[in-house]
């Protein structure tokens, strides 16, 4: 191969060595949560954010409410914490760091949203000028909720059930707190033995 092929060759060569040398993201990335996804509390959070992009345009957003604005923060930050009204609720936001490297890191935790859907959102301006976006939906559900969601309907008298803090059941209250713990539920969604027959009364319309 002459010089001047050489030459020609590397000069060809010179932007793709570049663009692989300064690589990276080069646009904005939600990763955490995910898309529809079910989560219980906390939420971790997460995003990245290529360096083409004005950090002081970055906003970070739950549900339009921007955290670092809120928070009172400025870009780069590690660990940061602090109360955020989303809502109505006071929400903590708790190891927040957004980072300075390549790509740039953002990272949070939620304690206290609130249970149904919620977006989490990135947005900033490029160098060049245009705004980019990404953003996930997703939704926070109880505990007990999520694992009523993977049993089987029960087939019990009054319909569904649905249990909250006060334990009432779709169409029946228990009335009575129970003697012991409920040992959880099976064969196809029925309750097992372990509720006071006073419970079990008041499930099927009796008095206990």
């Amino acid at each position: 191969m002459t010089t001047t092929r050489r030459a020609l060759l590397l000069l060809a060569c010179l932007p793709l060595a570049l663009a692989f040398r300064c690589g990276g993201l080069r646009s904005i990335a939600v990763d955490f949560p995910g898309i529809d996804t079910l989560h219980d509390e906390p939420i971790n959070a997460s995003a990245r954010v290529g360096t083409n992009f004005v950090v002081a345009s970055v906003e970070v957003r739950v549900d339009g409410v921007d955290l670092v604005a809120a928070l009172g923060l400025v870009a780069p930050f590690s660990g940061a914490s602090g109360v955020v009204l989303i809502g109505s609720d006071p929400v903590l936001v708790s190891d927040f760091s957004f980072t300075a490297t390549n790509p740039r890191r953002i990272d949070f935790v939620l304690t206290g949203l609130p249970s149904g859907d919620h977006v989490f959102e990135v947005e900033g301006m490029r160098n060049d000028g245009p705004l980019v976006a990404d953003a996930n939906a997703f939704q926070v559900v109880g505990g007990f909720s999520l694992a009523l969601d993977a049993l089987p309907a029960a087939g019990l008298p009054g319909g569904p059930r649905d249990a909250g803090s006060e334990g009432v059941l779709v169409n029946a209250s228990l009335g009575q707190p129970f003697a012991a713990a409920p040992v959880g539920l099976a064969d196809g969604g029925q309750l097992r033995a372990g509720f006071v027959e006073a419970a079990e009364a008041a499930i099927a319309g009796a008095q206990p």
